[in-house]
């Protein structure tokens, strides 16, 4: 294993010792540098494992890390393997939320503007080693975590001030409701109530869906969410909310399919 440190906006390598990836990266954060920013942490910051579904279509990709907080956002380090250590600066004021973005450095799907594949995810420090924030500490982002890192980071990014908010019990909740796949959930209404500070347990649901009479075009196709399974060519299109939904092909082409408030879906050819 390899630790990945930012410093200035470079980053180096250098060897792992060995044991667990959590007991080395806090390690590293009890012996931070004395240069960090009175206003700043050091976070010891652990890649997950690709997702199977992802890795069959496109092979192993890499991780690009972000993070928000109340006071600003930033990049931790771009093109990092799955499950090494990246160890990064961030706002001291919590929470800031942990995002890592897949990519590839060839192939991969052909997202279109704006989209991406569901991020891994963790909120710091109530998903720290060390949840009193007394030191930075370690995080393994989890694609389990991902949802409630979004939500977080979405509404960190508009200027809400989200003290008082239970997140631990959020991710809690959200696992609970959707133990199969936590992207299922109806976002946009749960990110709008957060927002509002109007939260209620009742709102951490599955999205509803609608049956879709649609095959999906010839090939093996790949969603967004990495819990989802493949579809393969030819087999109806799975159930899906109002608004647009894509799929990818294992050789990189996008076919999206819109259903309308009655329920009507239509589907664009591959490209």
């Amino acid at each position: 294993m390899k630790h990945l440190k930012t410093a200035g906006g470079a980053a180096s390598l250098r060897p792992a010792a060995t044991g667990s990836a959590l007991a080395v990266a806090c390690a590293l954060v009890l012996s931070a540098s004395c240069s960090v920013p009175f206003d700043r942490i050091e976070v010891a910051v652990l890649m997950p494992v690709a997702p199977a579904v992802w890795t069959a279509a496109w092979g192993e990709p890499r991780f690009h890390v972000r993070w928000q907080s109340a006071v600003d956002s930033g990049t931790a380090a771009r093109s990092v393997e799955a499950g090494t250590t990246v160890v990064t600066t961030i706002p001291r004021v919590a929470p800031v939320a942990l995002l890592a973005d897949v990519a590839w450095e060839t192939g991969g799907p052909a997202l279109a503007c704006g989209e991406r594949l569901a991020p891994a995810g963790g909120v710091w420090p109530t998903q720290s080693t060390d949840p009193s924030a007394r030191r930075g500490g370690s995080i393994a982002l989890s694609f389990e975590s991902g949802p409630a890192a979004s939500l977080i980071a979405d509404v960190l990014a508009a200027g809400v001030d989200i003290r008082g908010l239970l997140v631990s019990r959020l991710i809690d909740e959200i696992a609970a409701a959707l133990p199969s796949d936590p992207w299922l959930i109806d976002y946009l209404p749960l990110r709008t109530a957060i927002a509002a500070r109007s939260m209620r347990t009742t709102l951490i649901r599955a999205a509803p869906t609608w049956p879709v009479d649609i095959a999906v075009p010839d090939g093996s196709w790949v969603a967004m969410s990495p819990f989802a399974r493949a579809v393969a060519g030819g087999d109806p299109w799975p159930a899906a909310p109002v608004g647009v939904t894509a799929l990818w092909s294992s050789d990189g082409r996008r076919v999206a399919l819109s259903v309308d408030s009655d329920g009507r879906a239509w589907a664009t050819l591959p490209r």
